[in-house]
């Protein structure tokens, strides 16, 4: 009986024993209200919001995955706009392209920026800024697509000296944070520290 739960709920985590993209779910989208911390929008505006990004990037390839015709030759193609996205209770919109929220109902001349989250810092739970997120995702699967997981991470906590805790899981894939981690500065942090 046991057992076949378990094998149950296993199943419904099967996603999760291959390394694989990000699903829409997965990803989270944030918007800077008060210019400070990031705050998350809740899951709902989250789906909706990732799903309009996902249609905007199959409408709007990069440049050099276009293929090139006749008429893209002559002149560039403007982008192909997505509707913008209702959020909060349908008080404020998000422009996708822009990445930018501003209120349907009243004017405000400042834009509240909103950005998407698929890397965090640990303990606070911020994500990364975008860029230095799409480029450790991209080193990621890079490594490990399609490579299998383990079920449980067996972790240990360790005291550093700023006395934060640290988690070293022992069954993830072996990578080299030197390696995996190239984004600007790292270096310059690194030998400071």
């Amino acid at each position: 009986e046991l057992e076949k739960r378990r094998s149950r709920s296993n199943s419904s985590r099967h996603r999760y024993d291959v390394v694989t993209d990000l699903g829409p779910e997965e990803v989270r989208w944030f918007y800077k209200e008060d210019r400070k911390t990031w705050k998350p929008f809740i899951g709902y505006d989250s789906l909706r919001l990732e799903l309009a990004f996902r249609k905007y990037g199959v409408l709007n390839p990069p440049k050099e995955e276009q293929v090139e015709t006749a008429d893209s030759c002559r002149s560039e193609s403007p982008d192909v706009c997505v509707e913008p996205v209702c959020v909060r209770g349908g008080l404020y919109e998000v422009n996708i392209k822009e990445k930018e929220c501003y209120p349907v109902y009243w004017h405000q001349s400042d834009k509240i920026p909103v950005m998407r989250g698929q890397w965090f810092i640990d303990g606070t739970w911020q994500p990364l800024e975008e860029e230095d997120s799409d480029l450790i995702e991209q080193e990621h699967l890079s490594c490990f697509k399609g490579q299998q997981t383990q079920d449980t991470f067996d972790m240990d906590i360790a005291k550093p000296v700023d006395s934060k805790d640290v988690f070293y899981h022992h069954h993830l894939p072996p990578f080299n944070l030197h390696f995996l981690f190239k984004w600007r500065g790292f270096e310059e942090r690194r030998s400071t520290a």
